[in-house]
């Protein structure tokens, strides 16, 4: 097999597994594949890969609440390497929270 073909082969099985919502674990043991080797080549394609940003527009409308003059919807978005989390604070906007989450699950 050259290696474009193992790549391909790769880069095939890694999508798949994020398909899956399977954890690495049990895709590699599905798929009788090395663990070891399946995150071998998740690191050398996530290395060739020149992911380009993309932009998403989302619209939050502020809340009442104002802080150091900038008004706040209570909400913090943290997004690394296609994760993300949401810090909710207390007062926090329902209808900010409901227009990131309908956002992000458009990625």
């Amino acid at each position: 097999m050259d290696n474009n073909s193992k790549k391909d082969f790769w880069h095939r099985h890694i999508e798949e597994c994020e398909k899956s919502h399977l954890s690495q674990i049990e895709y590699c043991t599905t798929h009788n594949i090395a663990l070891s080797t399946f995150g071998y080549w998740k690191r050398k394609l996530g290395k060739d890969q020149n992911r380009k940003p993309v932009f998403y527009p989302l619209t939050v409308s502020p809340s009442i609440s104002h802080k150091n003059g900038i008004k706040e919807s209570g909400l913090t978005l943290h997004v690394k390497d296609g994760r993300f989390t949401i810090q909710i604070e207390k007062g926090f906007s329902s209808s900010a929270l409901s227009e990131v989450i309908t956002t992000l699950e458009q990625l």
